[in-house]
């Protein structure tokens, strides 16, 4: 009986832990997004189907499962390789992604969006 209820007891910590430090990406409007406007430097895609920016000044943002959502990363490469590209990504703590490396919600070259999951503002 007592293995049992410190079993109980460790799992219910663990799923704790877990809802406390592996909470979602937010997904926010445009406006209350950080913006960092940098040269585009590379751009790759993972195994995981992710699209990867590295960008000067010294910075990496990820679109999550990038090309599922039909982006294709030769084009992107033809768009942005080498250009001033901002990037508007959430702040939000979590013990993943709080590097330099960002989950990005809004690409934009120029005026011209290239990429966006930011609801619509609601003016």
């Amino acid at each position: 009986m007592k293995k049992l209820v410190i079993a109980l007891v460790v799992i219910a910590g663990l799923f704790l832990l877990g809802k406390v430090f592996l909470k979602p990406v937010p997904i926010l409007p445009e406006e209350a997004l950080t913006v960092h406007e940098g040269v585009v430097r590379n751009i790759y895609e993972t195994s995981g189907k992710d699209i990867f920016f590295t960008v000067e000044p010294r910075m990496s943002f990820y679109i999550n499962r990038g090309t599922e959502r039909g982006l294709k990363v030769n084009l992107l490469k033809q768009q942005l390789l080498g250009k001033s590209v901002t990037f508007k990504y959430p702040e939000y703590k979590s013990i993943i992604g709080n590097g330099s490396v960002k989950h990005v919600s809004v690409v934009k070259l120029g005026n011209e969006t290239i990429f966006s999951e930011a609801p619509e503002s609601q003016n």
